[in-house]
């Protein structure tokens, strides 16, 4: 029985995930968005997949990034907003992750690691 679950999500994910992709993209081609509205209908659809892929026994993880493959193979008027605000969300998400990690750093504790680092720095 496992084995057949395991079979049927392999060819349930990408089916799942080109349908509800193909959806969103045809959603976004005949609705007239404004301009500020497209990239929040996309962030909207990508949550919506990783909600909607737990009952349909696929991947999480998986199903967004293969219906934003199927919506970026897609022409749409939208895109290049939707690619500037995507830009945006990364950069923002860069920042916050390297302050998250600067603020697990702890100062005292770095003194035994300085000659290592050093090395390495000068190979």
């Amino acid at each position: 029985m496992a084995d057949n679950f395991k079979a049927a999500s392999i060819f349930a994910a990408p089916a799942f995930s080109h349908l509800v992709g193909w959806l969103l993209a045809q959603s976004l081609k005949r609705l007239q968005l404004k301009t500020s509205l497209a990239p929040v209908l996309v962030l909207t659809g990508g949550l919506a997949i990783f909600g909607l892929a737990q009952p349909v026994h696929t991947s999480g993880f998986l199903a967004p990034y293969l219906a934003a493959v199927t919506i970026g193979a897609t022409r749409l008027q939208a895109r290049p907003d939707v690619q500037h605000f995507f830009e945006g969300t990364a950069w923002l998400a860069q920042i916050v992750l390297f302050v998250m990690l600067g603020l697990l750093v702890t100062p005292h504790e770095l003194p035994p690691y300085l000659p290592g680092a050093v090395m390495v720095r000068r190979c």
